[in-house]
């Protein structure tokens, strides 16, 4: 009864109680051929919870085990998401790529737009522009299968993708039809992220009171649904808003909030990001140790890690200037210009010219670091008239 409604309980709850249903439910199943639907069911819900590396397990038992067509490809496509959510992208790739055949074979319609949805997103992240036609074969996919739920998600990502193009308007339309679809569906874990990124687009307008708002909104269904590390992200947006608004107290906060968040959940990425914001301010502030965050959060990244390293590095150009002027503090002009000049090559490099845009172009944690930064110079060239500029960006 319980893996019959499963798939009611994942989009309506009870959120508190499946995951310790499903354990129940597998304690009372020995034979492998019965356990194997309700691996996948606790995989999807651990994977939801933000625990991947729990998800793994089941997964990784679920295959070590005889499967039909379906539910290999099944069990491949989680395991890519898996490694999607804690940043191998391309192994994701390749896993997505092993499991699209299978479900083609076994007619699962349903499951293959999921998968082309995670493909791309993968090519959102990477900053591909294959992303956009992933998106529109997703869709096709999800209402051929009647999936709504997943029609949702996937115009969520098409909203994510519309703003970083900068097409704000098509980004509210695709954003707002999302979260109506969510809504009919009662898919409350994924209205909270599609709120989140409606929160994302009032940023980016300038509307941040409206911003605050809507982020307040996501982050308590997020704690609703127990979707922890969406709850950190729209912690750490909220956050970097705040930096850039001049309130350092609240995102300060807000940061060691989320970061508490990335490291339960083990998400290494988007903690890289955090503890590098939380350099920044203790740069700002004046604190000597403030490196230590940037060498750690560095240690968490991998080369592929393109748009985390580009924000990373931005950040660090605040601990750059900060010691440029202390230098400059203690005559020591020829070091400041050095530090100076180390800051600047990090943010040219941010928004230099490439074959698919420039990385402050491609990635929204670049340019959000960016804005953080530009805030803080300004206000550095208001107060004390440093002379201190930022080449300009879109």
């Amino acid at each position: 009864m319980l893996l019959s409604l499963d798939a009611v309980f994942v989009v309506q709850g009870p959120y508190g109680a499946h995951l310790s249903m499903l354990d129940s439910v597998l304690e009372k199943l020995t034979r492998p051929e019965d356990r194997a639907p309700a691996l996948e069911a606790r995989a999807r819900v651990l994977l939801s919870r933000g625990k991947p590396q729990e998800a793994m397990v089941d997964l990784n038992a679920l295959l070590a085990n005889p499967l039909d067509e379906g539910a290999e490809g099944r069990a491949l496509a989680y395991l890519a998401s898996v490694k999607k959510q804690t940043g191998s992208l391309q192994v994701a790739k390749t896993l997505y790529d092993k499991a699209l055949p299978l479900l083609e074979r076994a007619g699962d319609t349903r499951m293959q737009g999921r998968v082309i949805a995670n493909l791309g997103a993968i090519a959102q992240e990477e900053g591909s522009p294959q992303a956009a036609s992933l998106y529109a074969a997703a869709l096709e996919l999800h209402r051929a299968a009647g999936d709504r739920r997943f029609e949702g998600v996937t115009l969520t990502n098409l909203s994510v993708l519309q703003q970083a193009g900068g097409d704000w308007s098509a980004a509210e339309d695709s954003g707002t039809r999302a979260i109506a679809v969510h809504k009919e569906v009662g898919n409350r874990r994924s209205e909270g992220i599609a709120v989140t990124n409606l929160a994302d687009l009032e940023r980016d307008r300038g509307t941040n009171d409206l911003a605050v708002v809507l982020y307040r909104r996501a982050v308590k269904i997020h704690r609703e649904v127990g979707n922890r590390r969406f709850e950190g992200i729209c912690l750490l947006n909220h956050a970097l808003l705040m930096l850039e608004s001049a309130e350092l107290q609240q995102g300060g906060e807000l940061l060691e909030e989320a970061q508490m968040l990335f490291r339960l959940v083990g998400d290494k990425r988007h903690s890289a990001l955090a503890l590098g914001a939380r350099g920044a301010l203790r740069a700002h502030r004046g604190e000597r140790d403030a490196h230590r965050d940037f060498d750690t959060a560095r240690e968490l990244l991998i080369a592929t890690d393109l748009g985390f390293i580009s924000a990373l590095d931005v950040y660090r150009a605040q601990l750059q200037f900060e010691e440029a002027d202390r230098l400059e503090g203690q005559s020591q002009p020829g070091d400041a210009s050095a530090w100076r000049e180390a800051a600047a090559a990090r943010i040219d490099a941010a928004v230099a010219p490439g074959p698919l845009g420039s990385l402050a172009e491609r990635f929204e944690h670049v340019r959000m670091a960016l804005r953080v930064l530009k805030a803080w110079l300004a206000g550095v060239q208001a107060n004390a008239a440093t002379g201190r500029d930022l080449p300009r960006v879109r």
